[in-house]
């Protein structure tokens, strides 16, 4: 048997589905904005770090964009191997 809302009850119903709607909207924005903060974070992070492993190989003078680019691989394997000393 389908139950039969009064209009007043079908309001209140559409009243409360649409604030948990926007609640979870809030909440998702909120998480993409942390997951966008922490990949840009992290992106940041490799691109230092890239900069320092091009510097090692090939010297502090004159390192191009390519040079860092190149270095890239190597930083993020540094990076998921705990080679940097870090816990």
């Amino acid at each position: 048997m389908i139950p039969i809302l009064s209009p007043a009850e079908s309001a209140a119903l559409d009243a409360e589905s649409e604030a948990r709607g926007v609640t979870t909207d809030s909440l998702m924005e909120n998480a993409g904005r942390a997951v966008a903060q922490e990949a840009a974070v992290l992106g940041c992070f490799l691109h230092g770090l890239a900069g320092d492993v091009a510097a090692r190989r090939l010297g502090m003078w004159g390192l191009i964009a390519g040079d860092i680019v190149r270095a890239l691989p190597a930083a993020i394997t540094a990076l998921e191997s705990g080679a940097l000393g870090e816990t």
